[in-house]
């Protein structure tokens, strides 16, 4: 809360890579509702998408496996490993 920006669609935290938004992990201000409808009646789909079509604050996480998208067992093994304690 304390890094949103109203000036901005939305503030979002990147995802695990720092590169993209993630969408679900984001302050979403009023002004974009708007912009969302159009997006949306344009044939829009993905609201990471159009977070990176729009003018959005992103902020980094301390801890970027924070929101790691795991979806298999094969991701989640190499999760495992890569964090196991020595």
């Amino acid at each position: 809360i304390n890094h949103s920006s109203r000036t901005k669609v939305a503030t979002c935290y990147s995802d695990s890579s720092g590169k993209r938004p993630e969408p679900l992990v984001s302050i979403w201000e009023p002004a974009s509702f708007a912009l969302l409808e159009t997006f949306i009646k344009n044939g829009g789909v993905s609201p990471r998408n159009f977070l990176e079509s729009n003018n959005i604050k992103m902020i980094g996480s301390k801890n970027p496996d924070a929101l790691l998208n795991i979806n298999s067992k094969e991701e989640f093994k190499r999760f495992q490993k890569r964090n196991q304690k020595s």
